[in-house]
């Protein structure tokens, strides 16, 4: 499976300790192919949204923050438009359900 750990962040020198966390508990574990982009909430979304669809993940990971989530949110809805297979997982404090 090839999954795709994703942040926003709210400046580009900030860095997610999150999703590093996540890529090093399961970098090389048999069948998972992981790998991780980091973007700002200022970057255009379309930007964004080509790259990860670039990527071709079957799995998108976000960390989701108060700063980030209606950015995830459209993002997430725009993913499904361009291909409604790749399975999308939220997590972080903003995620309440």
């Amino acid at each position: 499976m090839k999954v795709l750990l994703v942040a926003l962040n709210s400046q580009f020198v900030h860095s997610s300790l999150a999703i590093h966390s996540l890529h090093a508990a399961v970098k090389g574990k048999k069948g998972c192919e992981i790998s991780m982009k980091e973007y700002t909430i200022n970057q255009e979304e379309d930007h964004i949204l080509r790259d990860l669809a670039g990527k071709k993940p079957d799995l998108i990971c976000f960390s989701c923050y108060i700063w980030n989530i209606e950015t995830v949110r459209r993002l997430v809805r725009n993913i499904k438009k361009i291909d409604p297979s790749i399975k999308i997982l939220l997590g972080g404090p903003e995620i309440s359900y």
